[in-house]
């Protein structure tokens, strides 16, 4: 036995939180052997392992882990907070339950005392065990999570603070709204200006605490603290956006941002001259990173996100006749059929939102039925959501939780669920794949539901470089044992939002801006024919406002499809042959 095989064992019997391995667990650690054989050497991480069979393998390495942590980070999904609803309501009914036994029983205090106590105990004990041992968030995770969906839902819709503070919301103004049976009071929006600061978002620091100084008054509360700190972050945002204009690097990991204009009316007539140049110097650096256009810059991903910031809140909107929304004539539809005797008599609706690059659509892919029982696949089990994010302007840092991507996850293994393999088999017929003649042919399906303000952050899905930049395989050997580059997302929407209730699937390059419709799927490839990547196929879930997200999706690799989706160097994009 080499020295991989018996760390494997080791791995088995002593790290998972089981006493005994089961055949199942031995059979998915011999799966995942048998794809990667010895490309980490001698070292594997628990964590790793963990990954690689939730992403190739039978998508629940372990199931113990798995309960565990769908009880952390209730926040991140409407599924998680049902289930903490669910959690409180029997809390409320035990407690309602033991008041009630008590008050009957308060009228024969003098029986009671004179019976032990322990026997009296004794009574109660079911109820009090069952809600000490239910698992409950603790506040800081809880909290944290739902401001982080407020702040954003404010930022991105641009919704006024008024309508925010009395739970009316929408986004935009001109499309449905939707009012809330909660308010915010002046320590919610403290909350949530101290949360825009640890964001390094000065502007919405002062802007929430305007809100909670106005709330603070209303309420009789201590205003002279709340003046306090108001003032001592106005000065910091006048004082940053006069020496620095928009926005100043901190380090080479994140930026602090200011409106440029200043709150103290006062200064800003005194220093309207700078304050123009400031304006100027912004817009010229808008200008740089412009719509439609491919950047060879590696910083590029990293300014982005932040001049088009504006672009994004419009795109979010939907708002119809935005400038920040292309409409190519909608291109096209046609019923594809691929020549297919079966597609033929059921040829799937095809919509082509976008020819160069290629960004599709399938309408009507899954019936509502079949998206239904997909959701229940996760229920119990969703975990927060992983992201790669940026550590600097060329690095980055897989995490576990992270509030830039409010949601979470469950991996539907396509060769143990039935309704995975069948959509395994639409998508070969439809798109030229060959998903099941290999192991790593593609990624586990990826089921996700949203919470509050639920939302990621604008980012590309291959793991590739940009502009240049190839997949080096000599280098990455692990990258070539696990298909390769990710040639392709495939993503269907089981769950409808409402108009107004946000949860659009933003292109920002391309100002294309796709709203959740139950059963519709969405497509694009994420490298071009040359296998660069393309700056253009960044994307992001915009904020959810009202309504319950859900999505699944699958990462086609590139290696097992090259003879389909063969490299033209001389070429730039695939696209969905008829």
């Amino acid at each position: 036995m080499n020295p991989f095989s018996i760390l494997l064992t080791f791995f088995c019997i002593f790290v998972i939180e089981s006493t005994v391995v089961s055949e199942n667990l031995i059979d998915k650690v011999n799966f995942i052997k048998d794809i990667i054989g010895n490309s980490f050497g001698n070292k594997i991480a628990k964590d790793d392992f963990r990954a690689l069979d939730e992403l190739y393998g039978s998508g629940d390495f372990n199931k113990s882990k798995t309960l565990i942590d769908a009880d952390k980070h209730f926040a991140s999904s409407i599924e998680g907070l049902v289930r903490l609803y669910a959690r409180e309501e029997v809390i409320v009914n035990v407690l309602s339950e033991e008041t009630k036994k008590i008050d009957m029983k308060l009228t024969k205090l003098e029986e009671y005392m004179k019976r032990e106590v322990s026997q009296e105990l004794d009574k109660h004990h079911d109820n009090f065990m069952l809600v000490r041992n239910m698992s409950l968030p603790k506040v800081k995770d809880f909290v944290e999570g739902t401001l982080v969906g407020i702040y954003r839902i404010q930022m991105i819709y641009n919704v006024p603070f008024d309508n925010m503070v009395n739970g009316n919301l929408s986004a935009h103004p001109t499309l449905p709204h939707f009012q809330s049976a909660h308010k915010l009071n002046s320590d919610d929006c403290l909350d949530i200006a101290n949360l825009a600061k640890s964001k390094n978002d000065l502007q919405k620091t002062v802007e929430w605490l305007q809100v909670a100084e106005k709330l603070t008054i209303q309420e009789n509360g201590n205003i002279d603290l709340v003046k306090s700190i108001l003032e001592q972050e106005t000065k910091l945002h006048d004082a940053t956006a006069l020496k620095h204009g928009k926005f100043v690097l901190k380090g080479d990991k994140e930026y602090v941002t200011t409106r440029i204009d200043l709150f103290n009316r006062n200064m800003a007539k005194k220093n309207k001259k700078k304050i123009e140049k400031f304006k100027r110097a912004w817009k010229d650096l808008v200008n740089k990173y412009p719509m439609y256009e491919n950047s060879d810059d590696p910083e590029s991903i990293f300014y982005e996100k932040m001049v088009h910031e504006e672009k994004i809140s419009y795109q979010c909107q939907n708002v119809p006749g935005s400038t920040y929304l292309h409409n190519e004539g909608r291109l096209r539809c046609e019923d594809l059929d691929r020549s297919d005797p079966y597609l033929k008599l059921g040829p799937h609706k095809l919509e082509r939102l976008s020819e160069s690059p290629s960004v599709s659509i399938f309408h009507g892919f899954l019936s509502e039925r079949q998206c239904d029982e997909l959701i229940a696949n996760g229920d119990g089990k969703m975990k927060s959501t992983p992201l790669s994010v940026p550590t600097g302007l060329k690095s980055s840092e897989f995490k576990a939780y992270t509030d830039k991507r409010l949601s979470k996850i469950h991996y539907i293994s396509h060769r143990h669920n039935n309704l995975a393999k069948k959509m395994n088999n639409m998508l070969d017929m439809a798109l030229g794949l060959n998903l099941s003649s290999h192991r790593v042919a593609a990624e586990n399906y990826q089921l996700m539901n949203y919470g509050i303000g639920g939302y990621i952050e604008p980012h590309i899905d291959t793991d590739g470089g940009g502009g240049a930049a190839f997949e080096d395989y000599e280098k990455n050997p692990v990258s070539l044992k696990l298909g390769g580059e990710r040639l392709m997302t495939f993503m269907v929407y089981l769950s409808s939002i409402a108009e107004g209730g946000g949860g659009n699937t933003v292109f920002p390059l391309l100002g294309l801006s796709v709203p959740p419709t139950k059963g519709t799927a969405l497509f694009w490839n994420t490298i071009g024919s040359d296998g660069r990547m393309d700056e253009r196929m960044m994307h992001l879930g915009c904020p959810v406002v009202a309504g319950n997200k859900w999505i699944v999706n699958k990462w086609v690799k590139w290696h097992e499809h090259m003879d389909n989706y063969p490299c033209y160097p001389d070429r730039r994009h695939y696209r969905v042959q008829g």
